[in-house]
Order: structure tokens, then sequence, then C-alpha cells
């Protein structure tokens, strides 16, 4: 997702966050051409941290970000509400966005697989990509199949009100076979 950012938005400051060590050198490995010490327009800032962590560094770095990409994280905090409200208070108040995709109740891993692999062969890209997929499957079964159904829609949404977000913009399941929510939603008040 990050590289995809990137390429469509060459100018901007991208952030990347992720604790776990596995997928942190993978990450890195797979931006190293783009990867910067510092954050800095047109580069990747990669943080091997706690997401918590991260906002602290933010307000110190005096960065307020226009958009804040949570993917498949909210099911893998200790705290999903605390969270919810600290991206809503880094968030530019003009308008930031929060982007999330999350596992809900109704999850099958198996399925979210197929649908991807699928996809990789329509696509012609799965030959390229069959080590990557291969690790993709082998974590998600291993460290995250057993955390997948914490939080349902009407909950994600009740934190996202409750955390200070002022609108849902976007919601849908209409993907991956179905199995994987995405949302949208804004610190600004409509206008």
């Amino acid at each position: 997702m990050c590289r995809s950012i990137s390429d469509l938005l060459p100018s901007a400051t991208l952030i990347a966050v992720d604790k776990d060590p596995t997928m942190a050198a993978f990450f890195r490995e797979k931006l190293a051409d783009r990867l910067s010490p510092v954050p800095k327009p047109g580069a990747v800032h990669f943080l091997e941290a706690d997401l918590i962590a991260v906002f602290p560094w933010l307000t110190q770095q005096n960065l307020r970000p226009d958009y804040v990409f949570l993917v498949n994280v909210l099911y893998l905090v200790d705290d999903p509400a605390a969270t919810l409200r600290m991206v809503a208070a880094c968030l530019d108040p003009n308008g930031g966005e929060l982007r999330l995709s999350n596992p809900d109740e109704r999850t099958d891993l198996d399925a979210l697989l197929r649908q991807l692999e699928l996809d990789l062969v329509a696509a012609q890209q799965l030959d390229g990509l069959v080590a990557d997929f291969a690790v993709l499957g082998g974590f998600n079964h291993q460290r995250l199949s057993s955390m997948l159904r914490r939080l349902s829609r009407d909950e994600i949404c009740r934190l996202l009100r409750d955390a200070g977000f002022q609108r849902i913009t976007h919601i849908t399941h209409d993907h991956y076979a179905g199995q994987s929510l995405l949302l949208s939603a804004s610190s600004a008040r409509q206008n």
C-alpha cells in the first residue's frame, strides 16, 4: 500500500509503522529504494515501533497528517478506543481523514486469502509474488488468525464517534469476498 500511495502522491511525506520485527524487515526490503532516515517529501520514513508511541513522536516533529491509514491494525491494539482518540487528535483539524481496513466478526481468513490469490492470478502477478504470498499466508495463519473477530462494524463506528471523528464518509464490506471492512472517517465537521 505504501508503494501505491508513494506512486500516486510522489511529493507526499509518508510515515509507515510496524512493530513486528518480521514484517518490519519485509517492509524495509520491499521499500528500500524509497526509505528516508527522516520524514521528507517524496520518501517513506519507517518506524519500527508500537503505534501508540508514534503519536507523541508526531507531536514532537510538529506533524499533523492529512491521512492516517490503519490497515489491519485496529484489532491488534490493546485499546482500540484510545488508539482512535490519538488518531483523531493528531489529524489535521481542517479535514484530516482516517482510512481503516479491518477484519470483523464475519471475516473468514481462508476466503480472504483465496480471493487475494484469485486477484493476483487475474492480474497475472502471482508468479512474481509466490514467495511473498506464502509469507503473507503463513504470517496470517500463524500469528493473526486467532485475533480476527474482535470488533463488529457497529462497534468500530461507535468507537470512531466516541473518539471525536465528526463523520463517517465511507463504509463498505464489498471487496475481497466480503472479508474485510473498509471505512473512512473525517475529523472535520460537514459544511
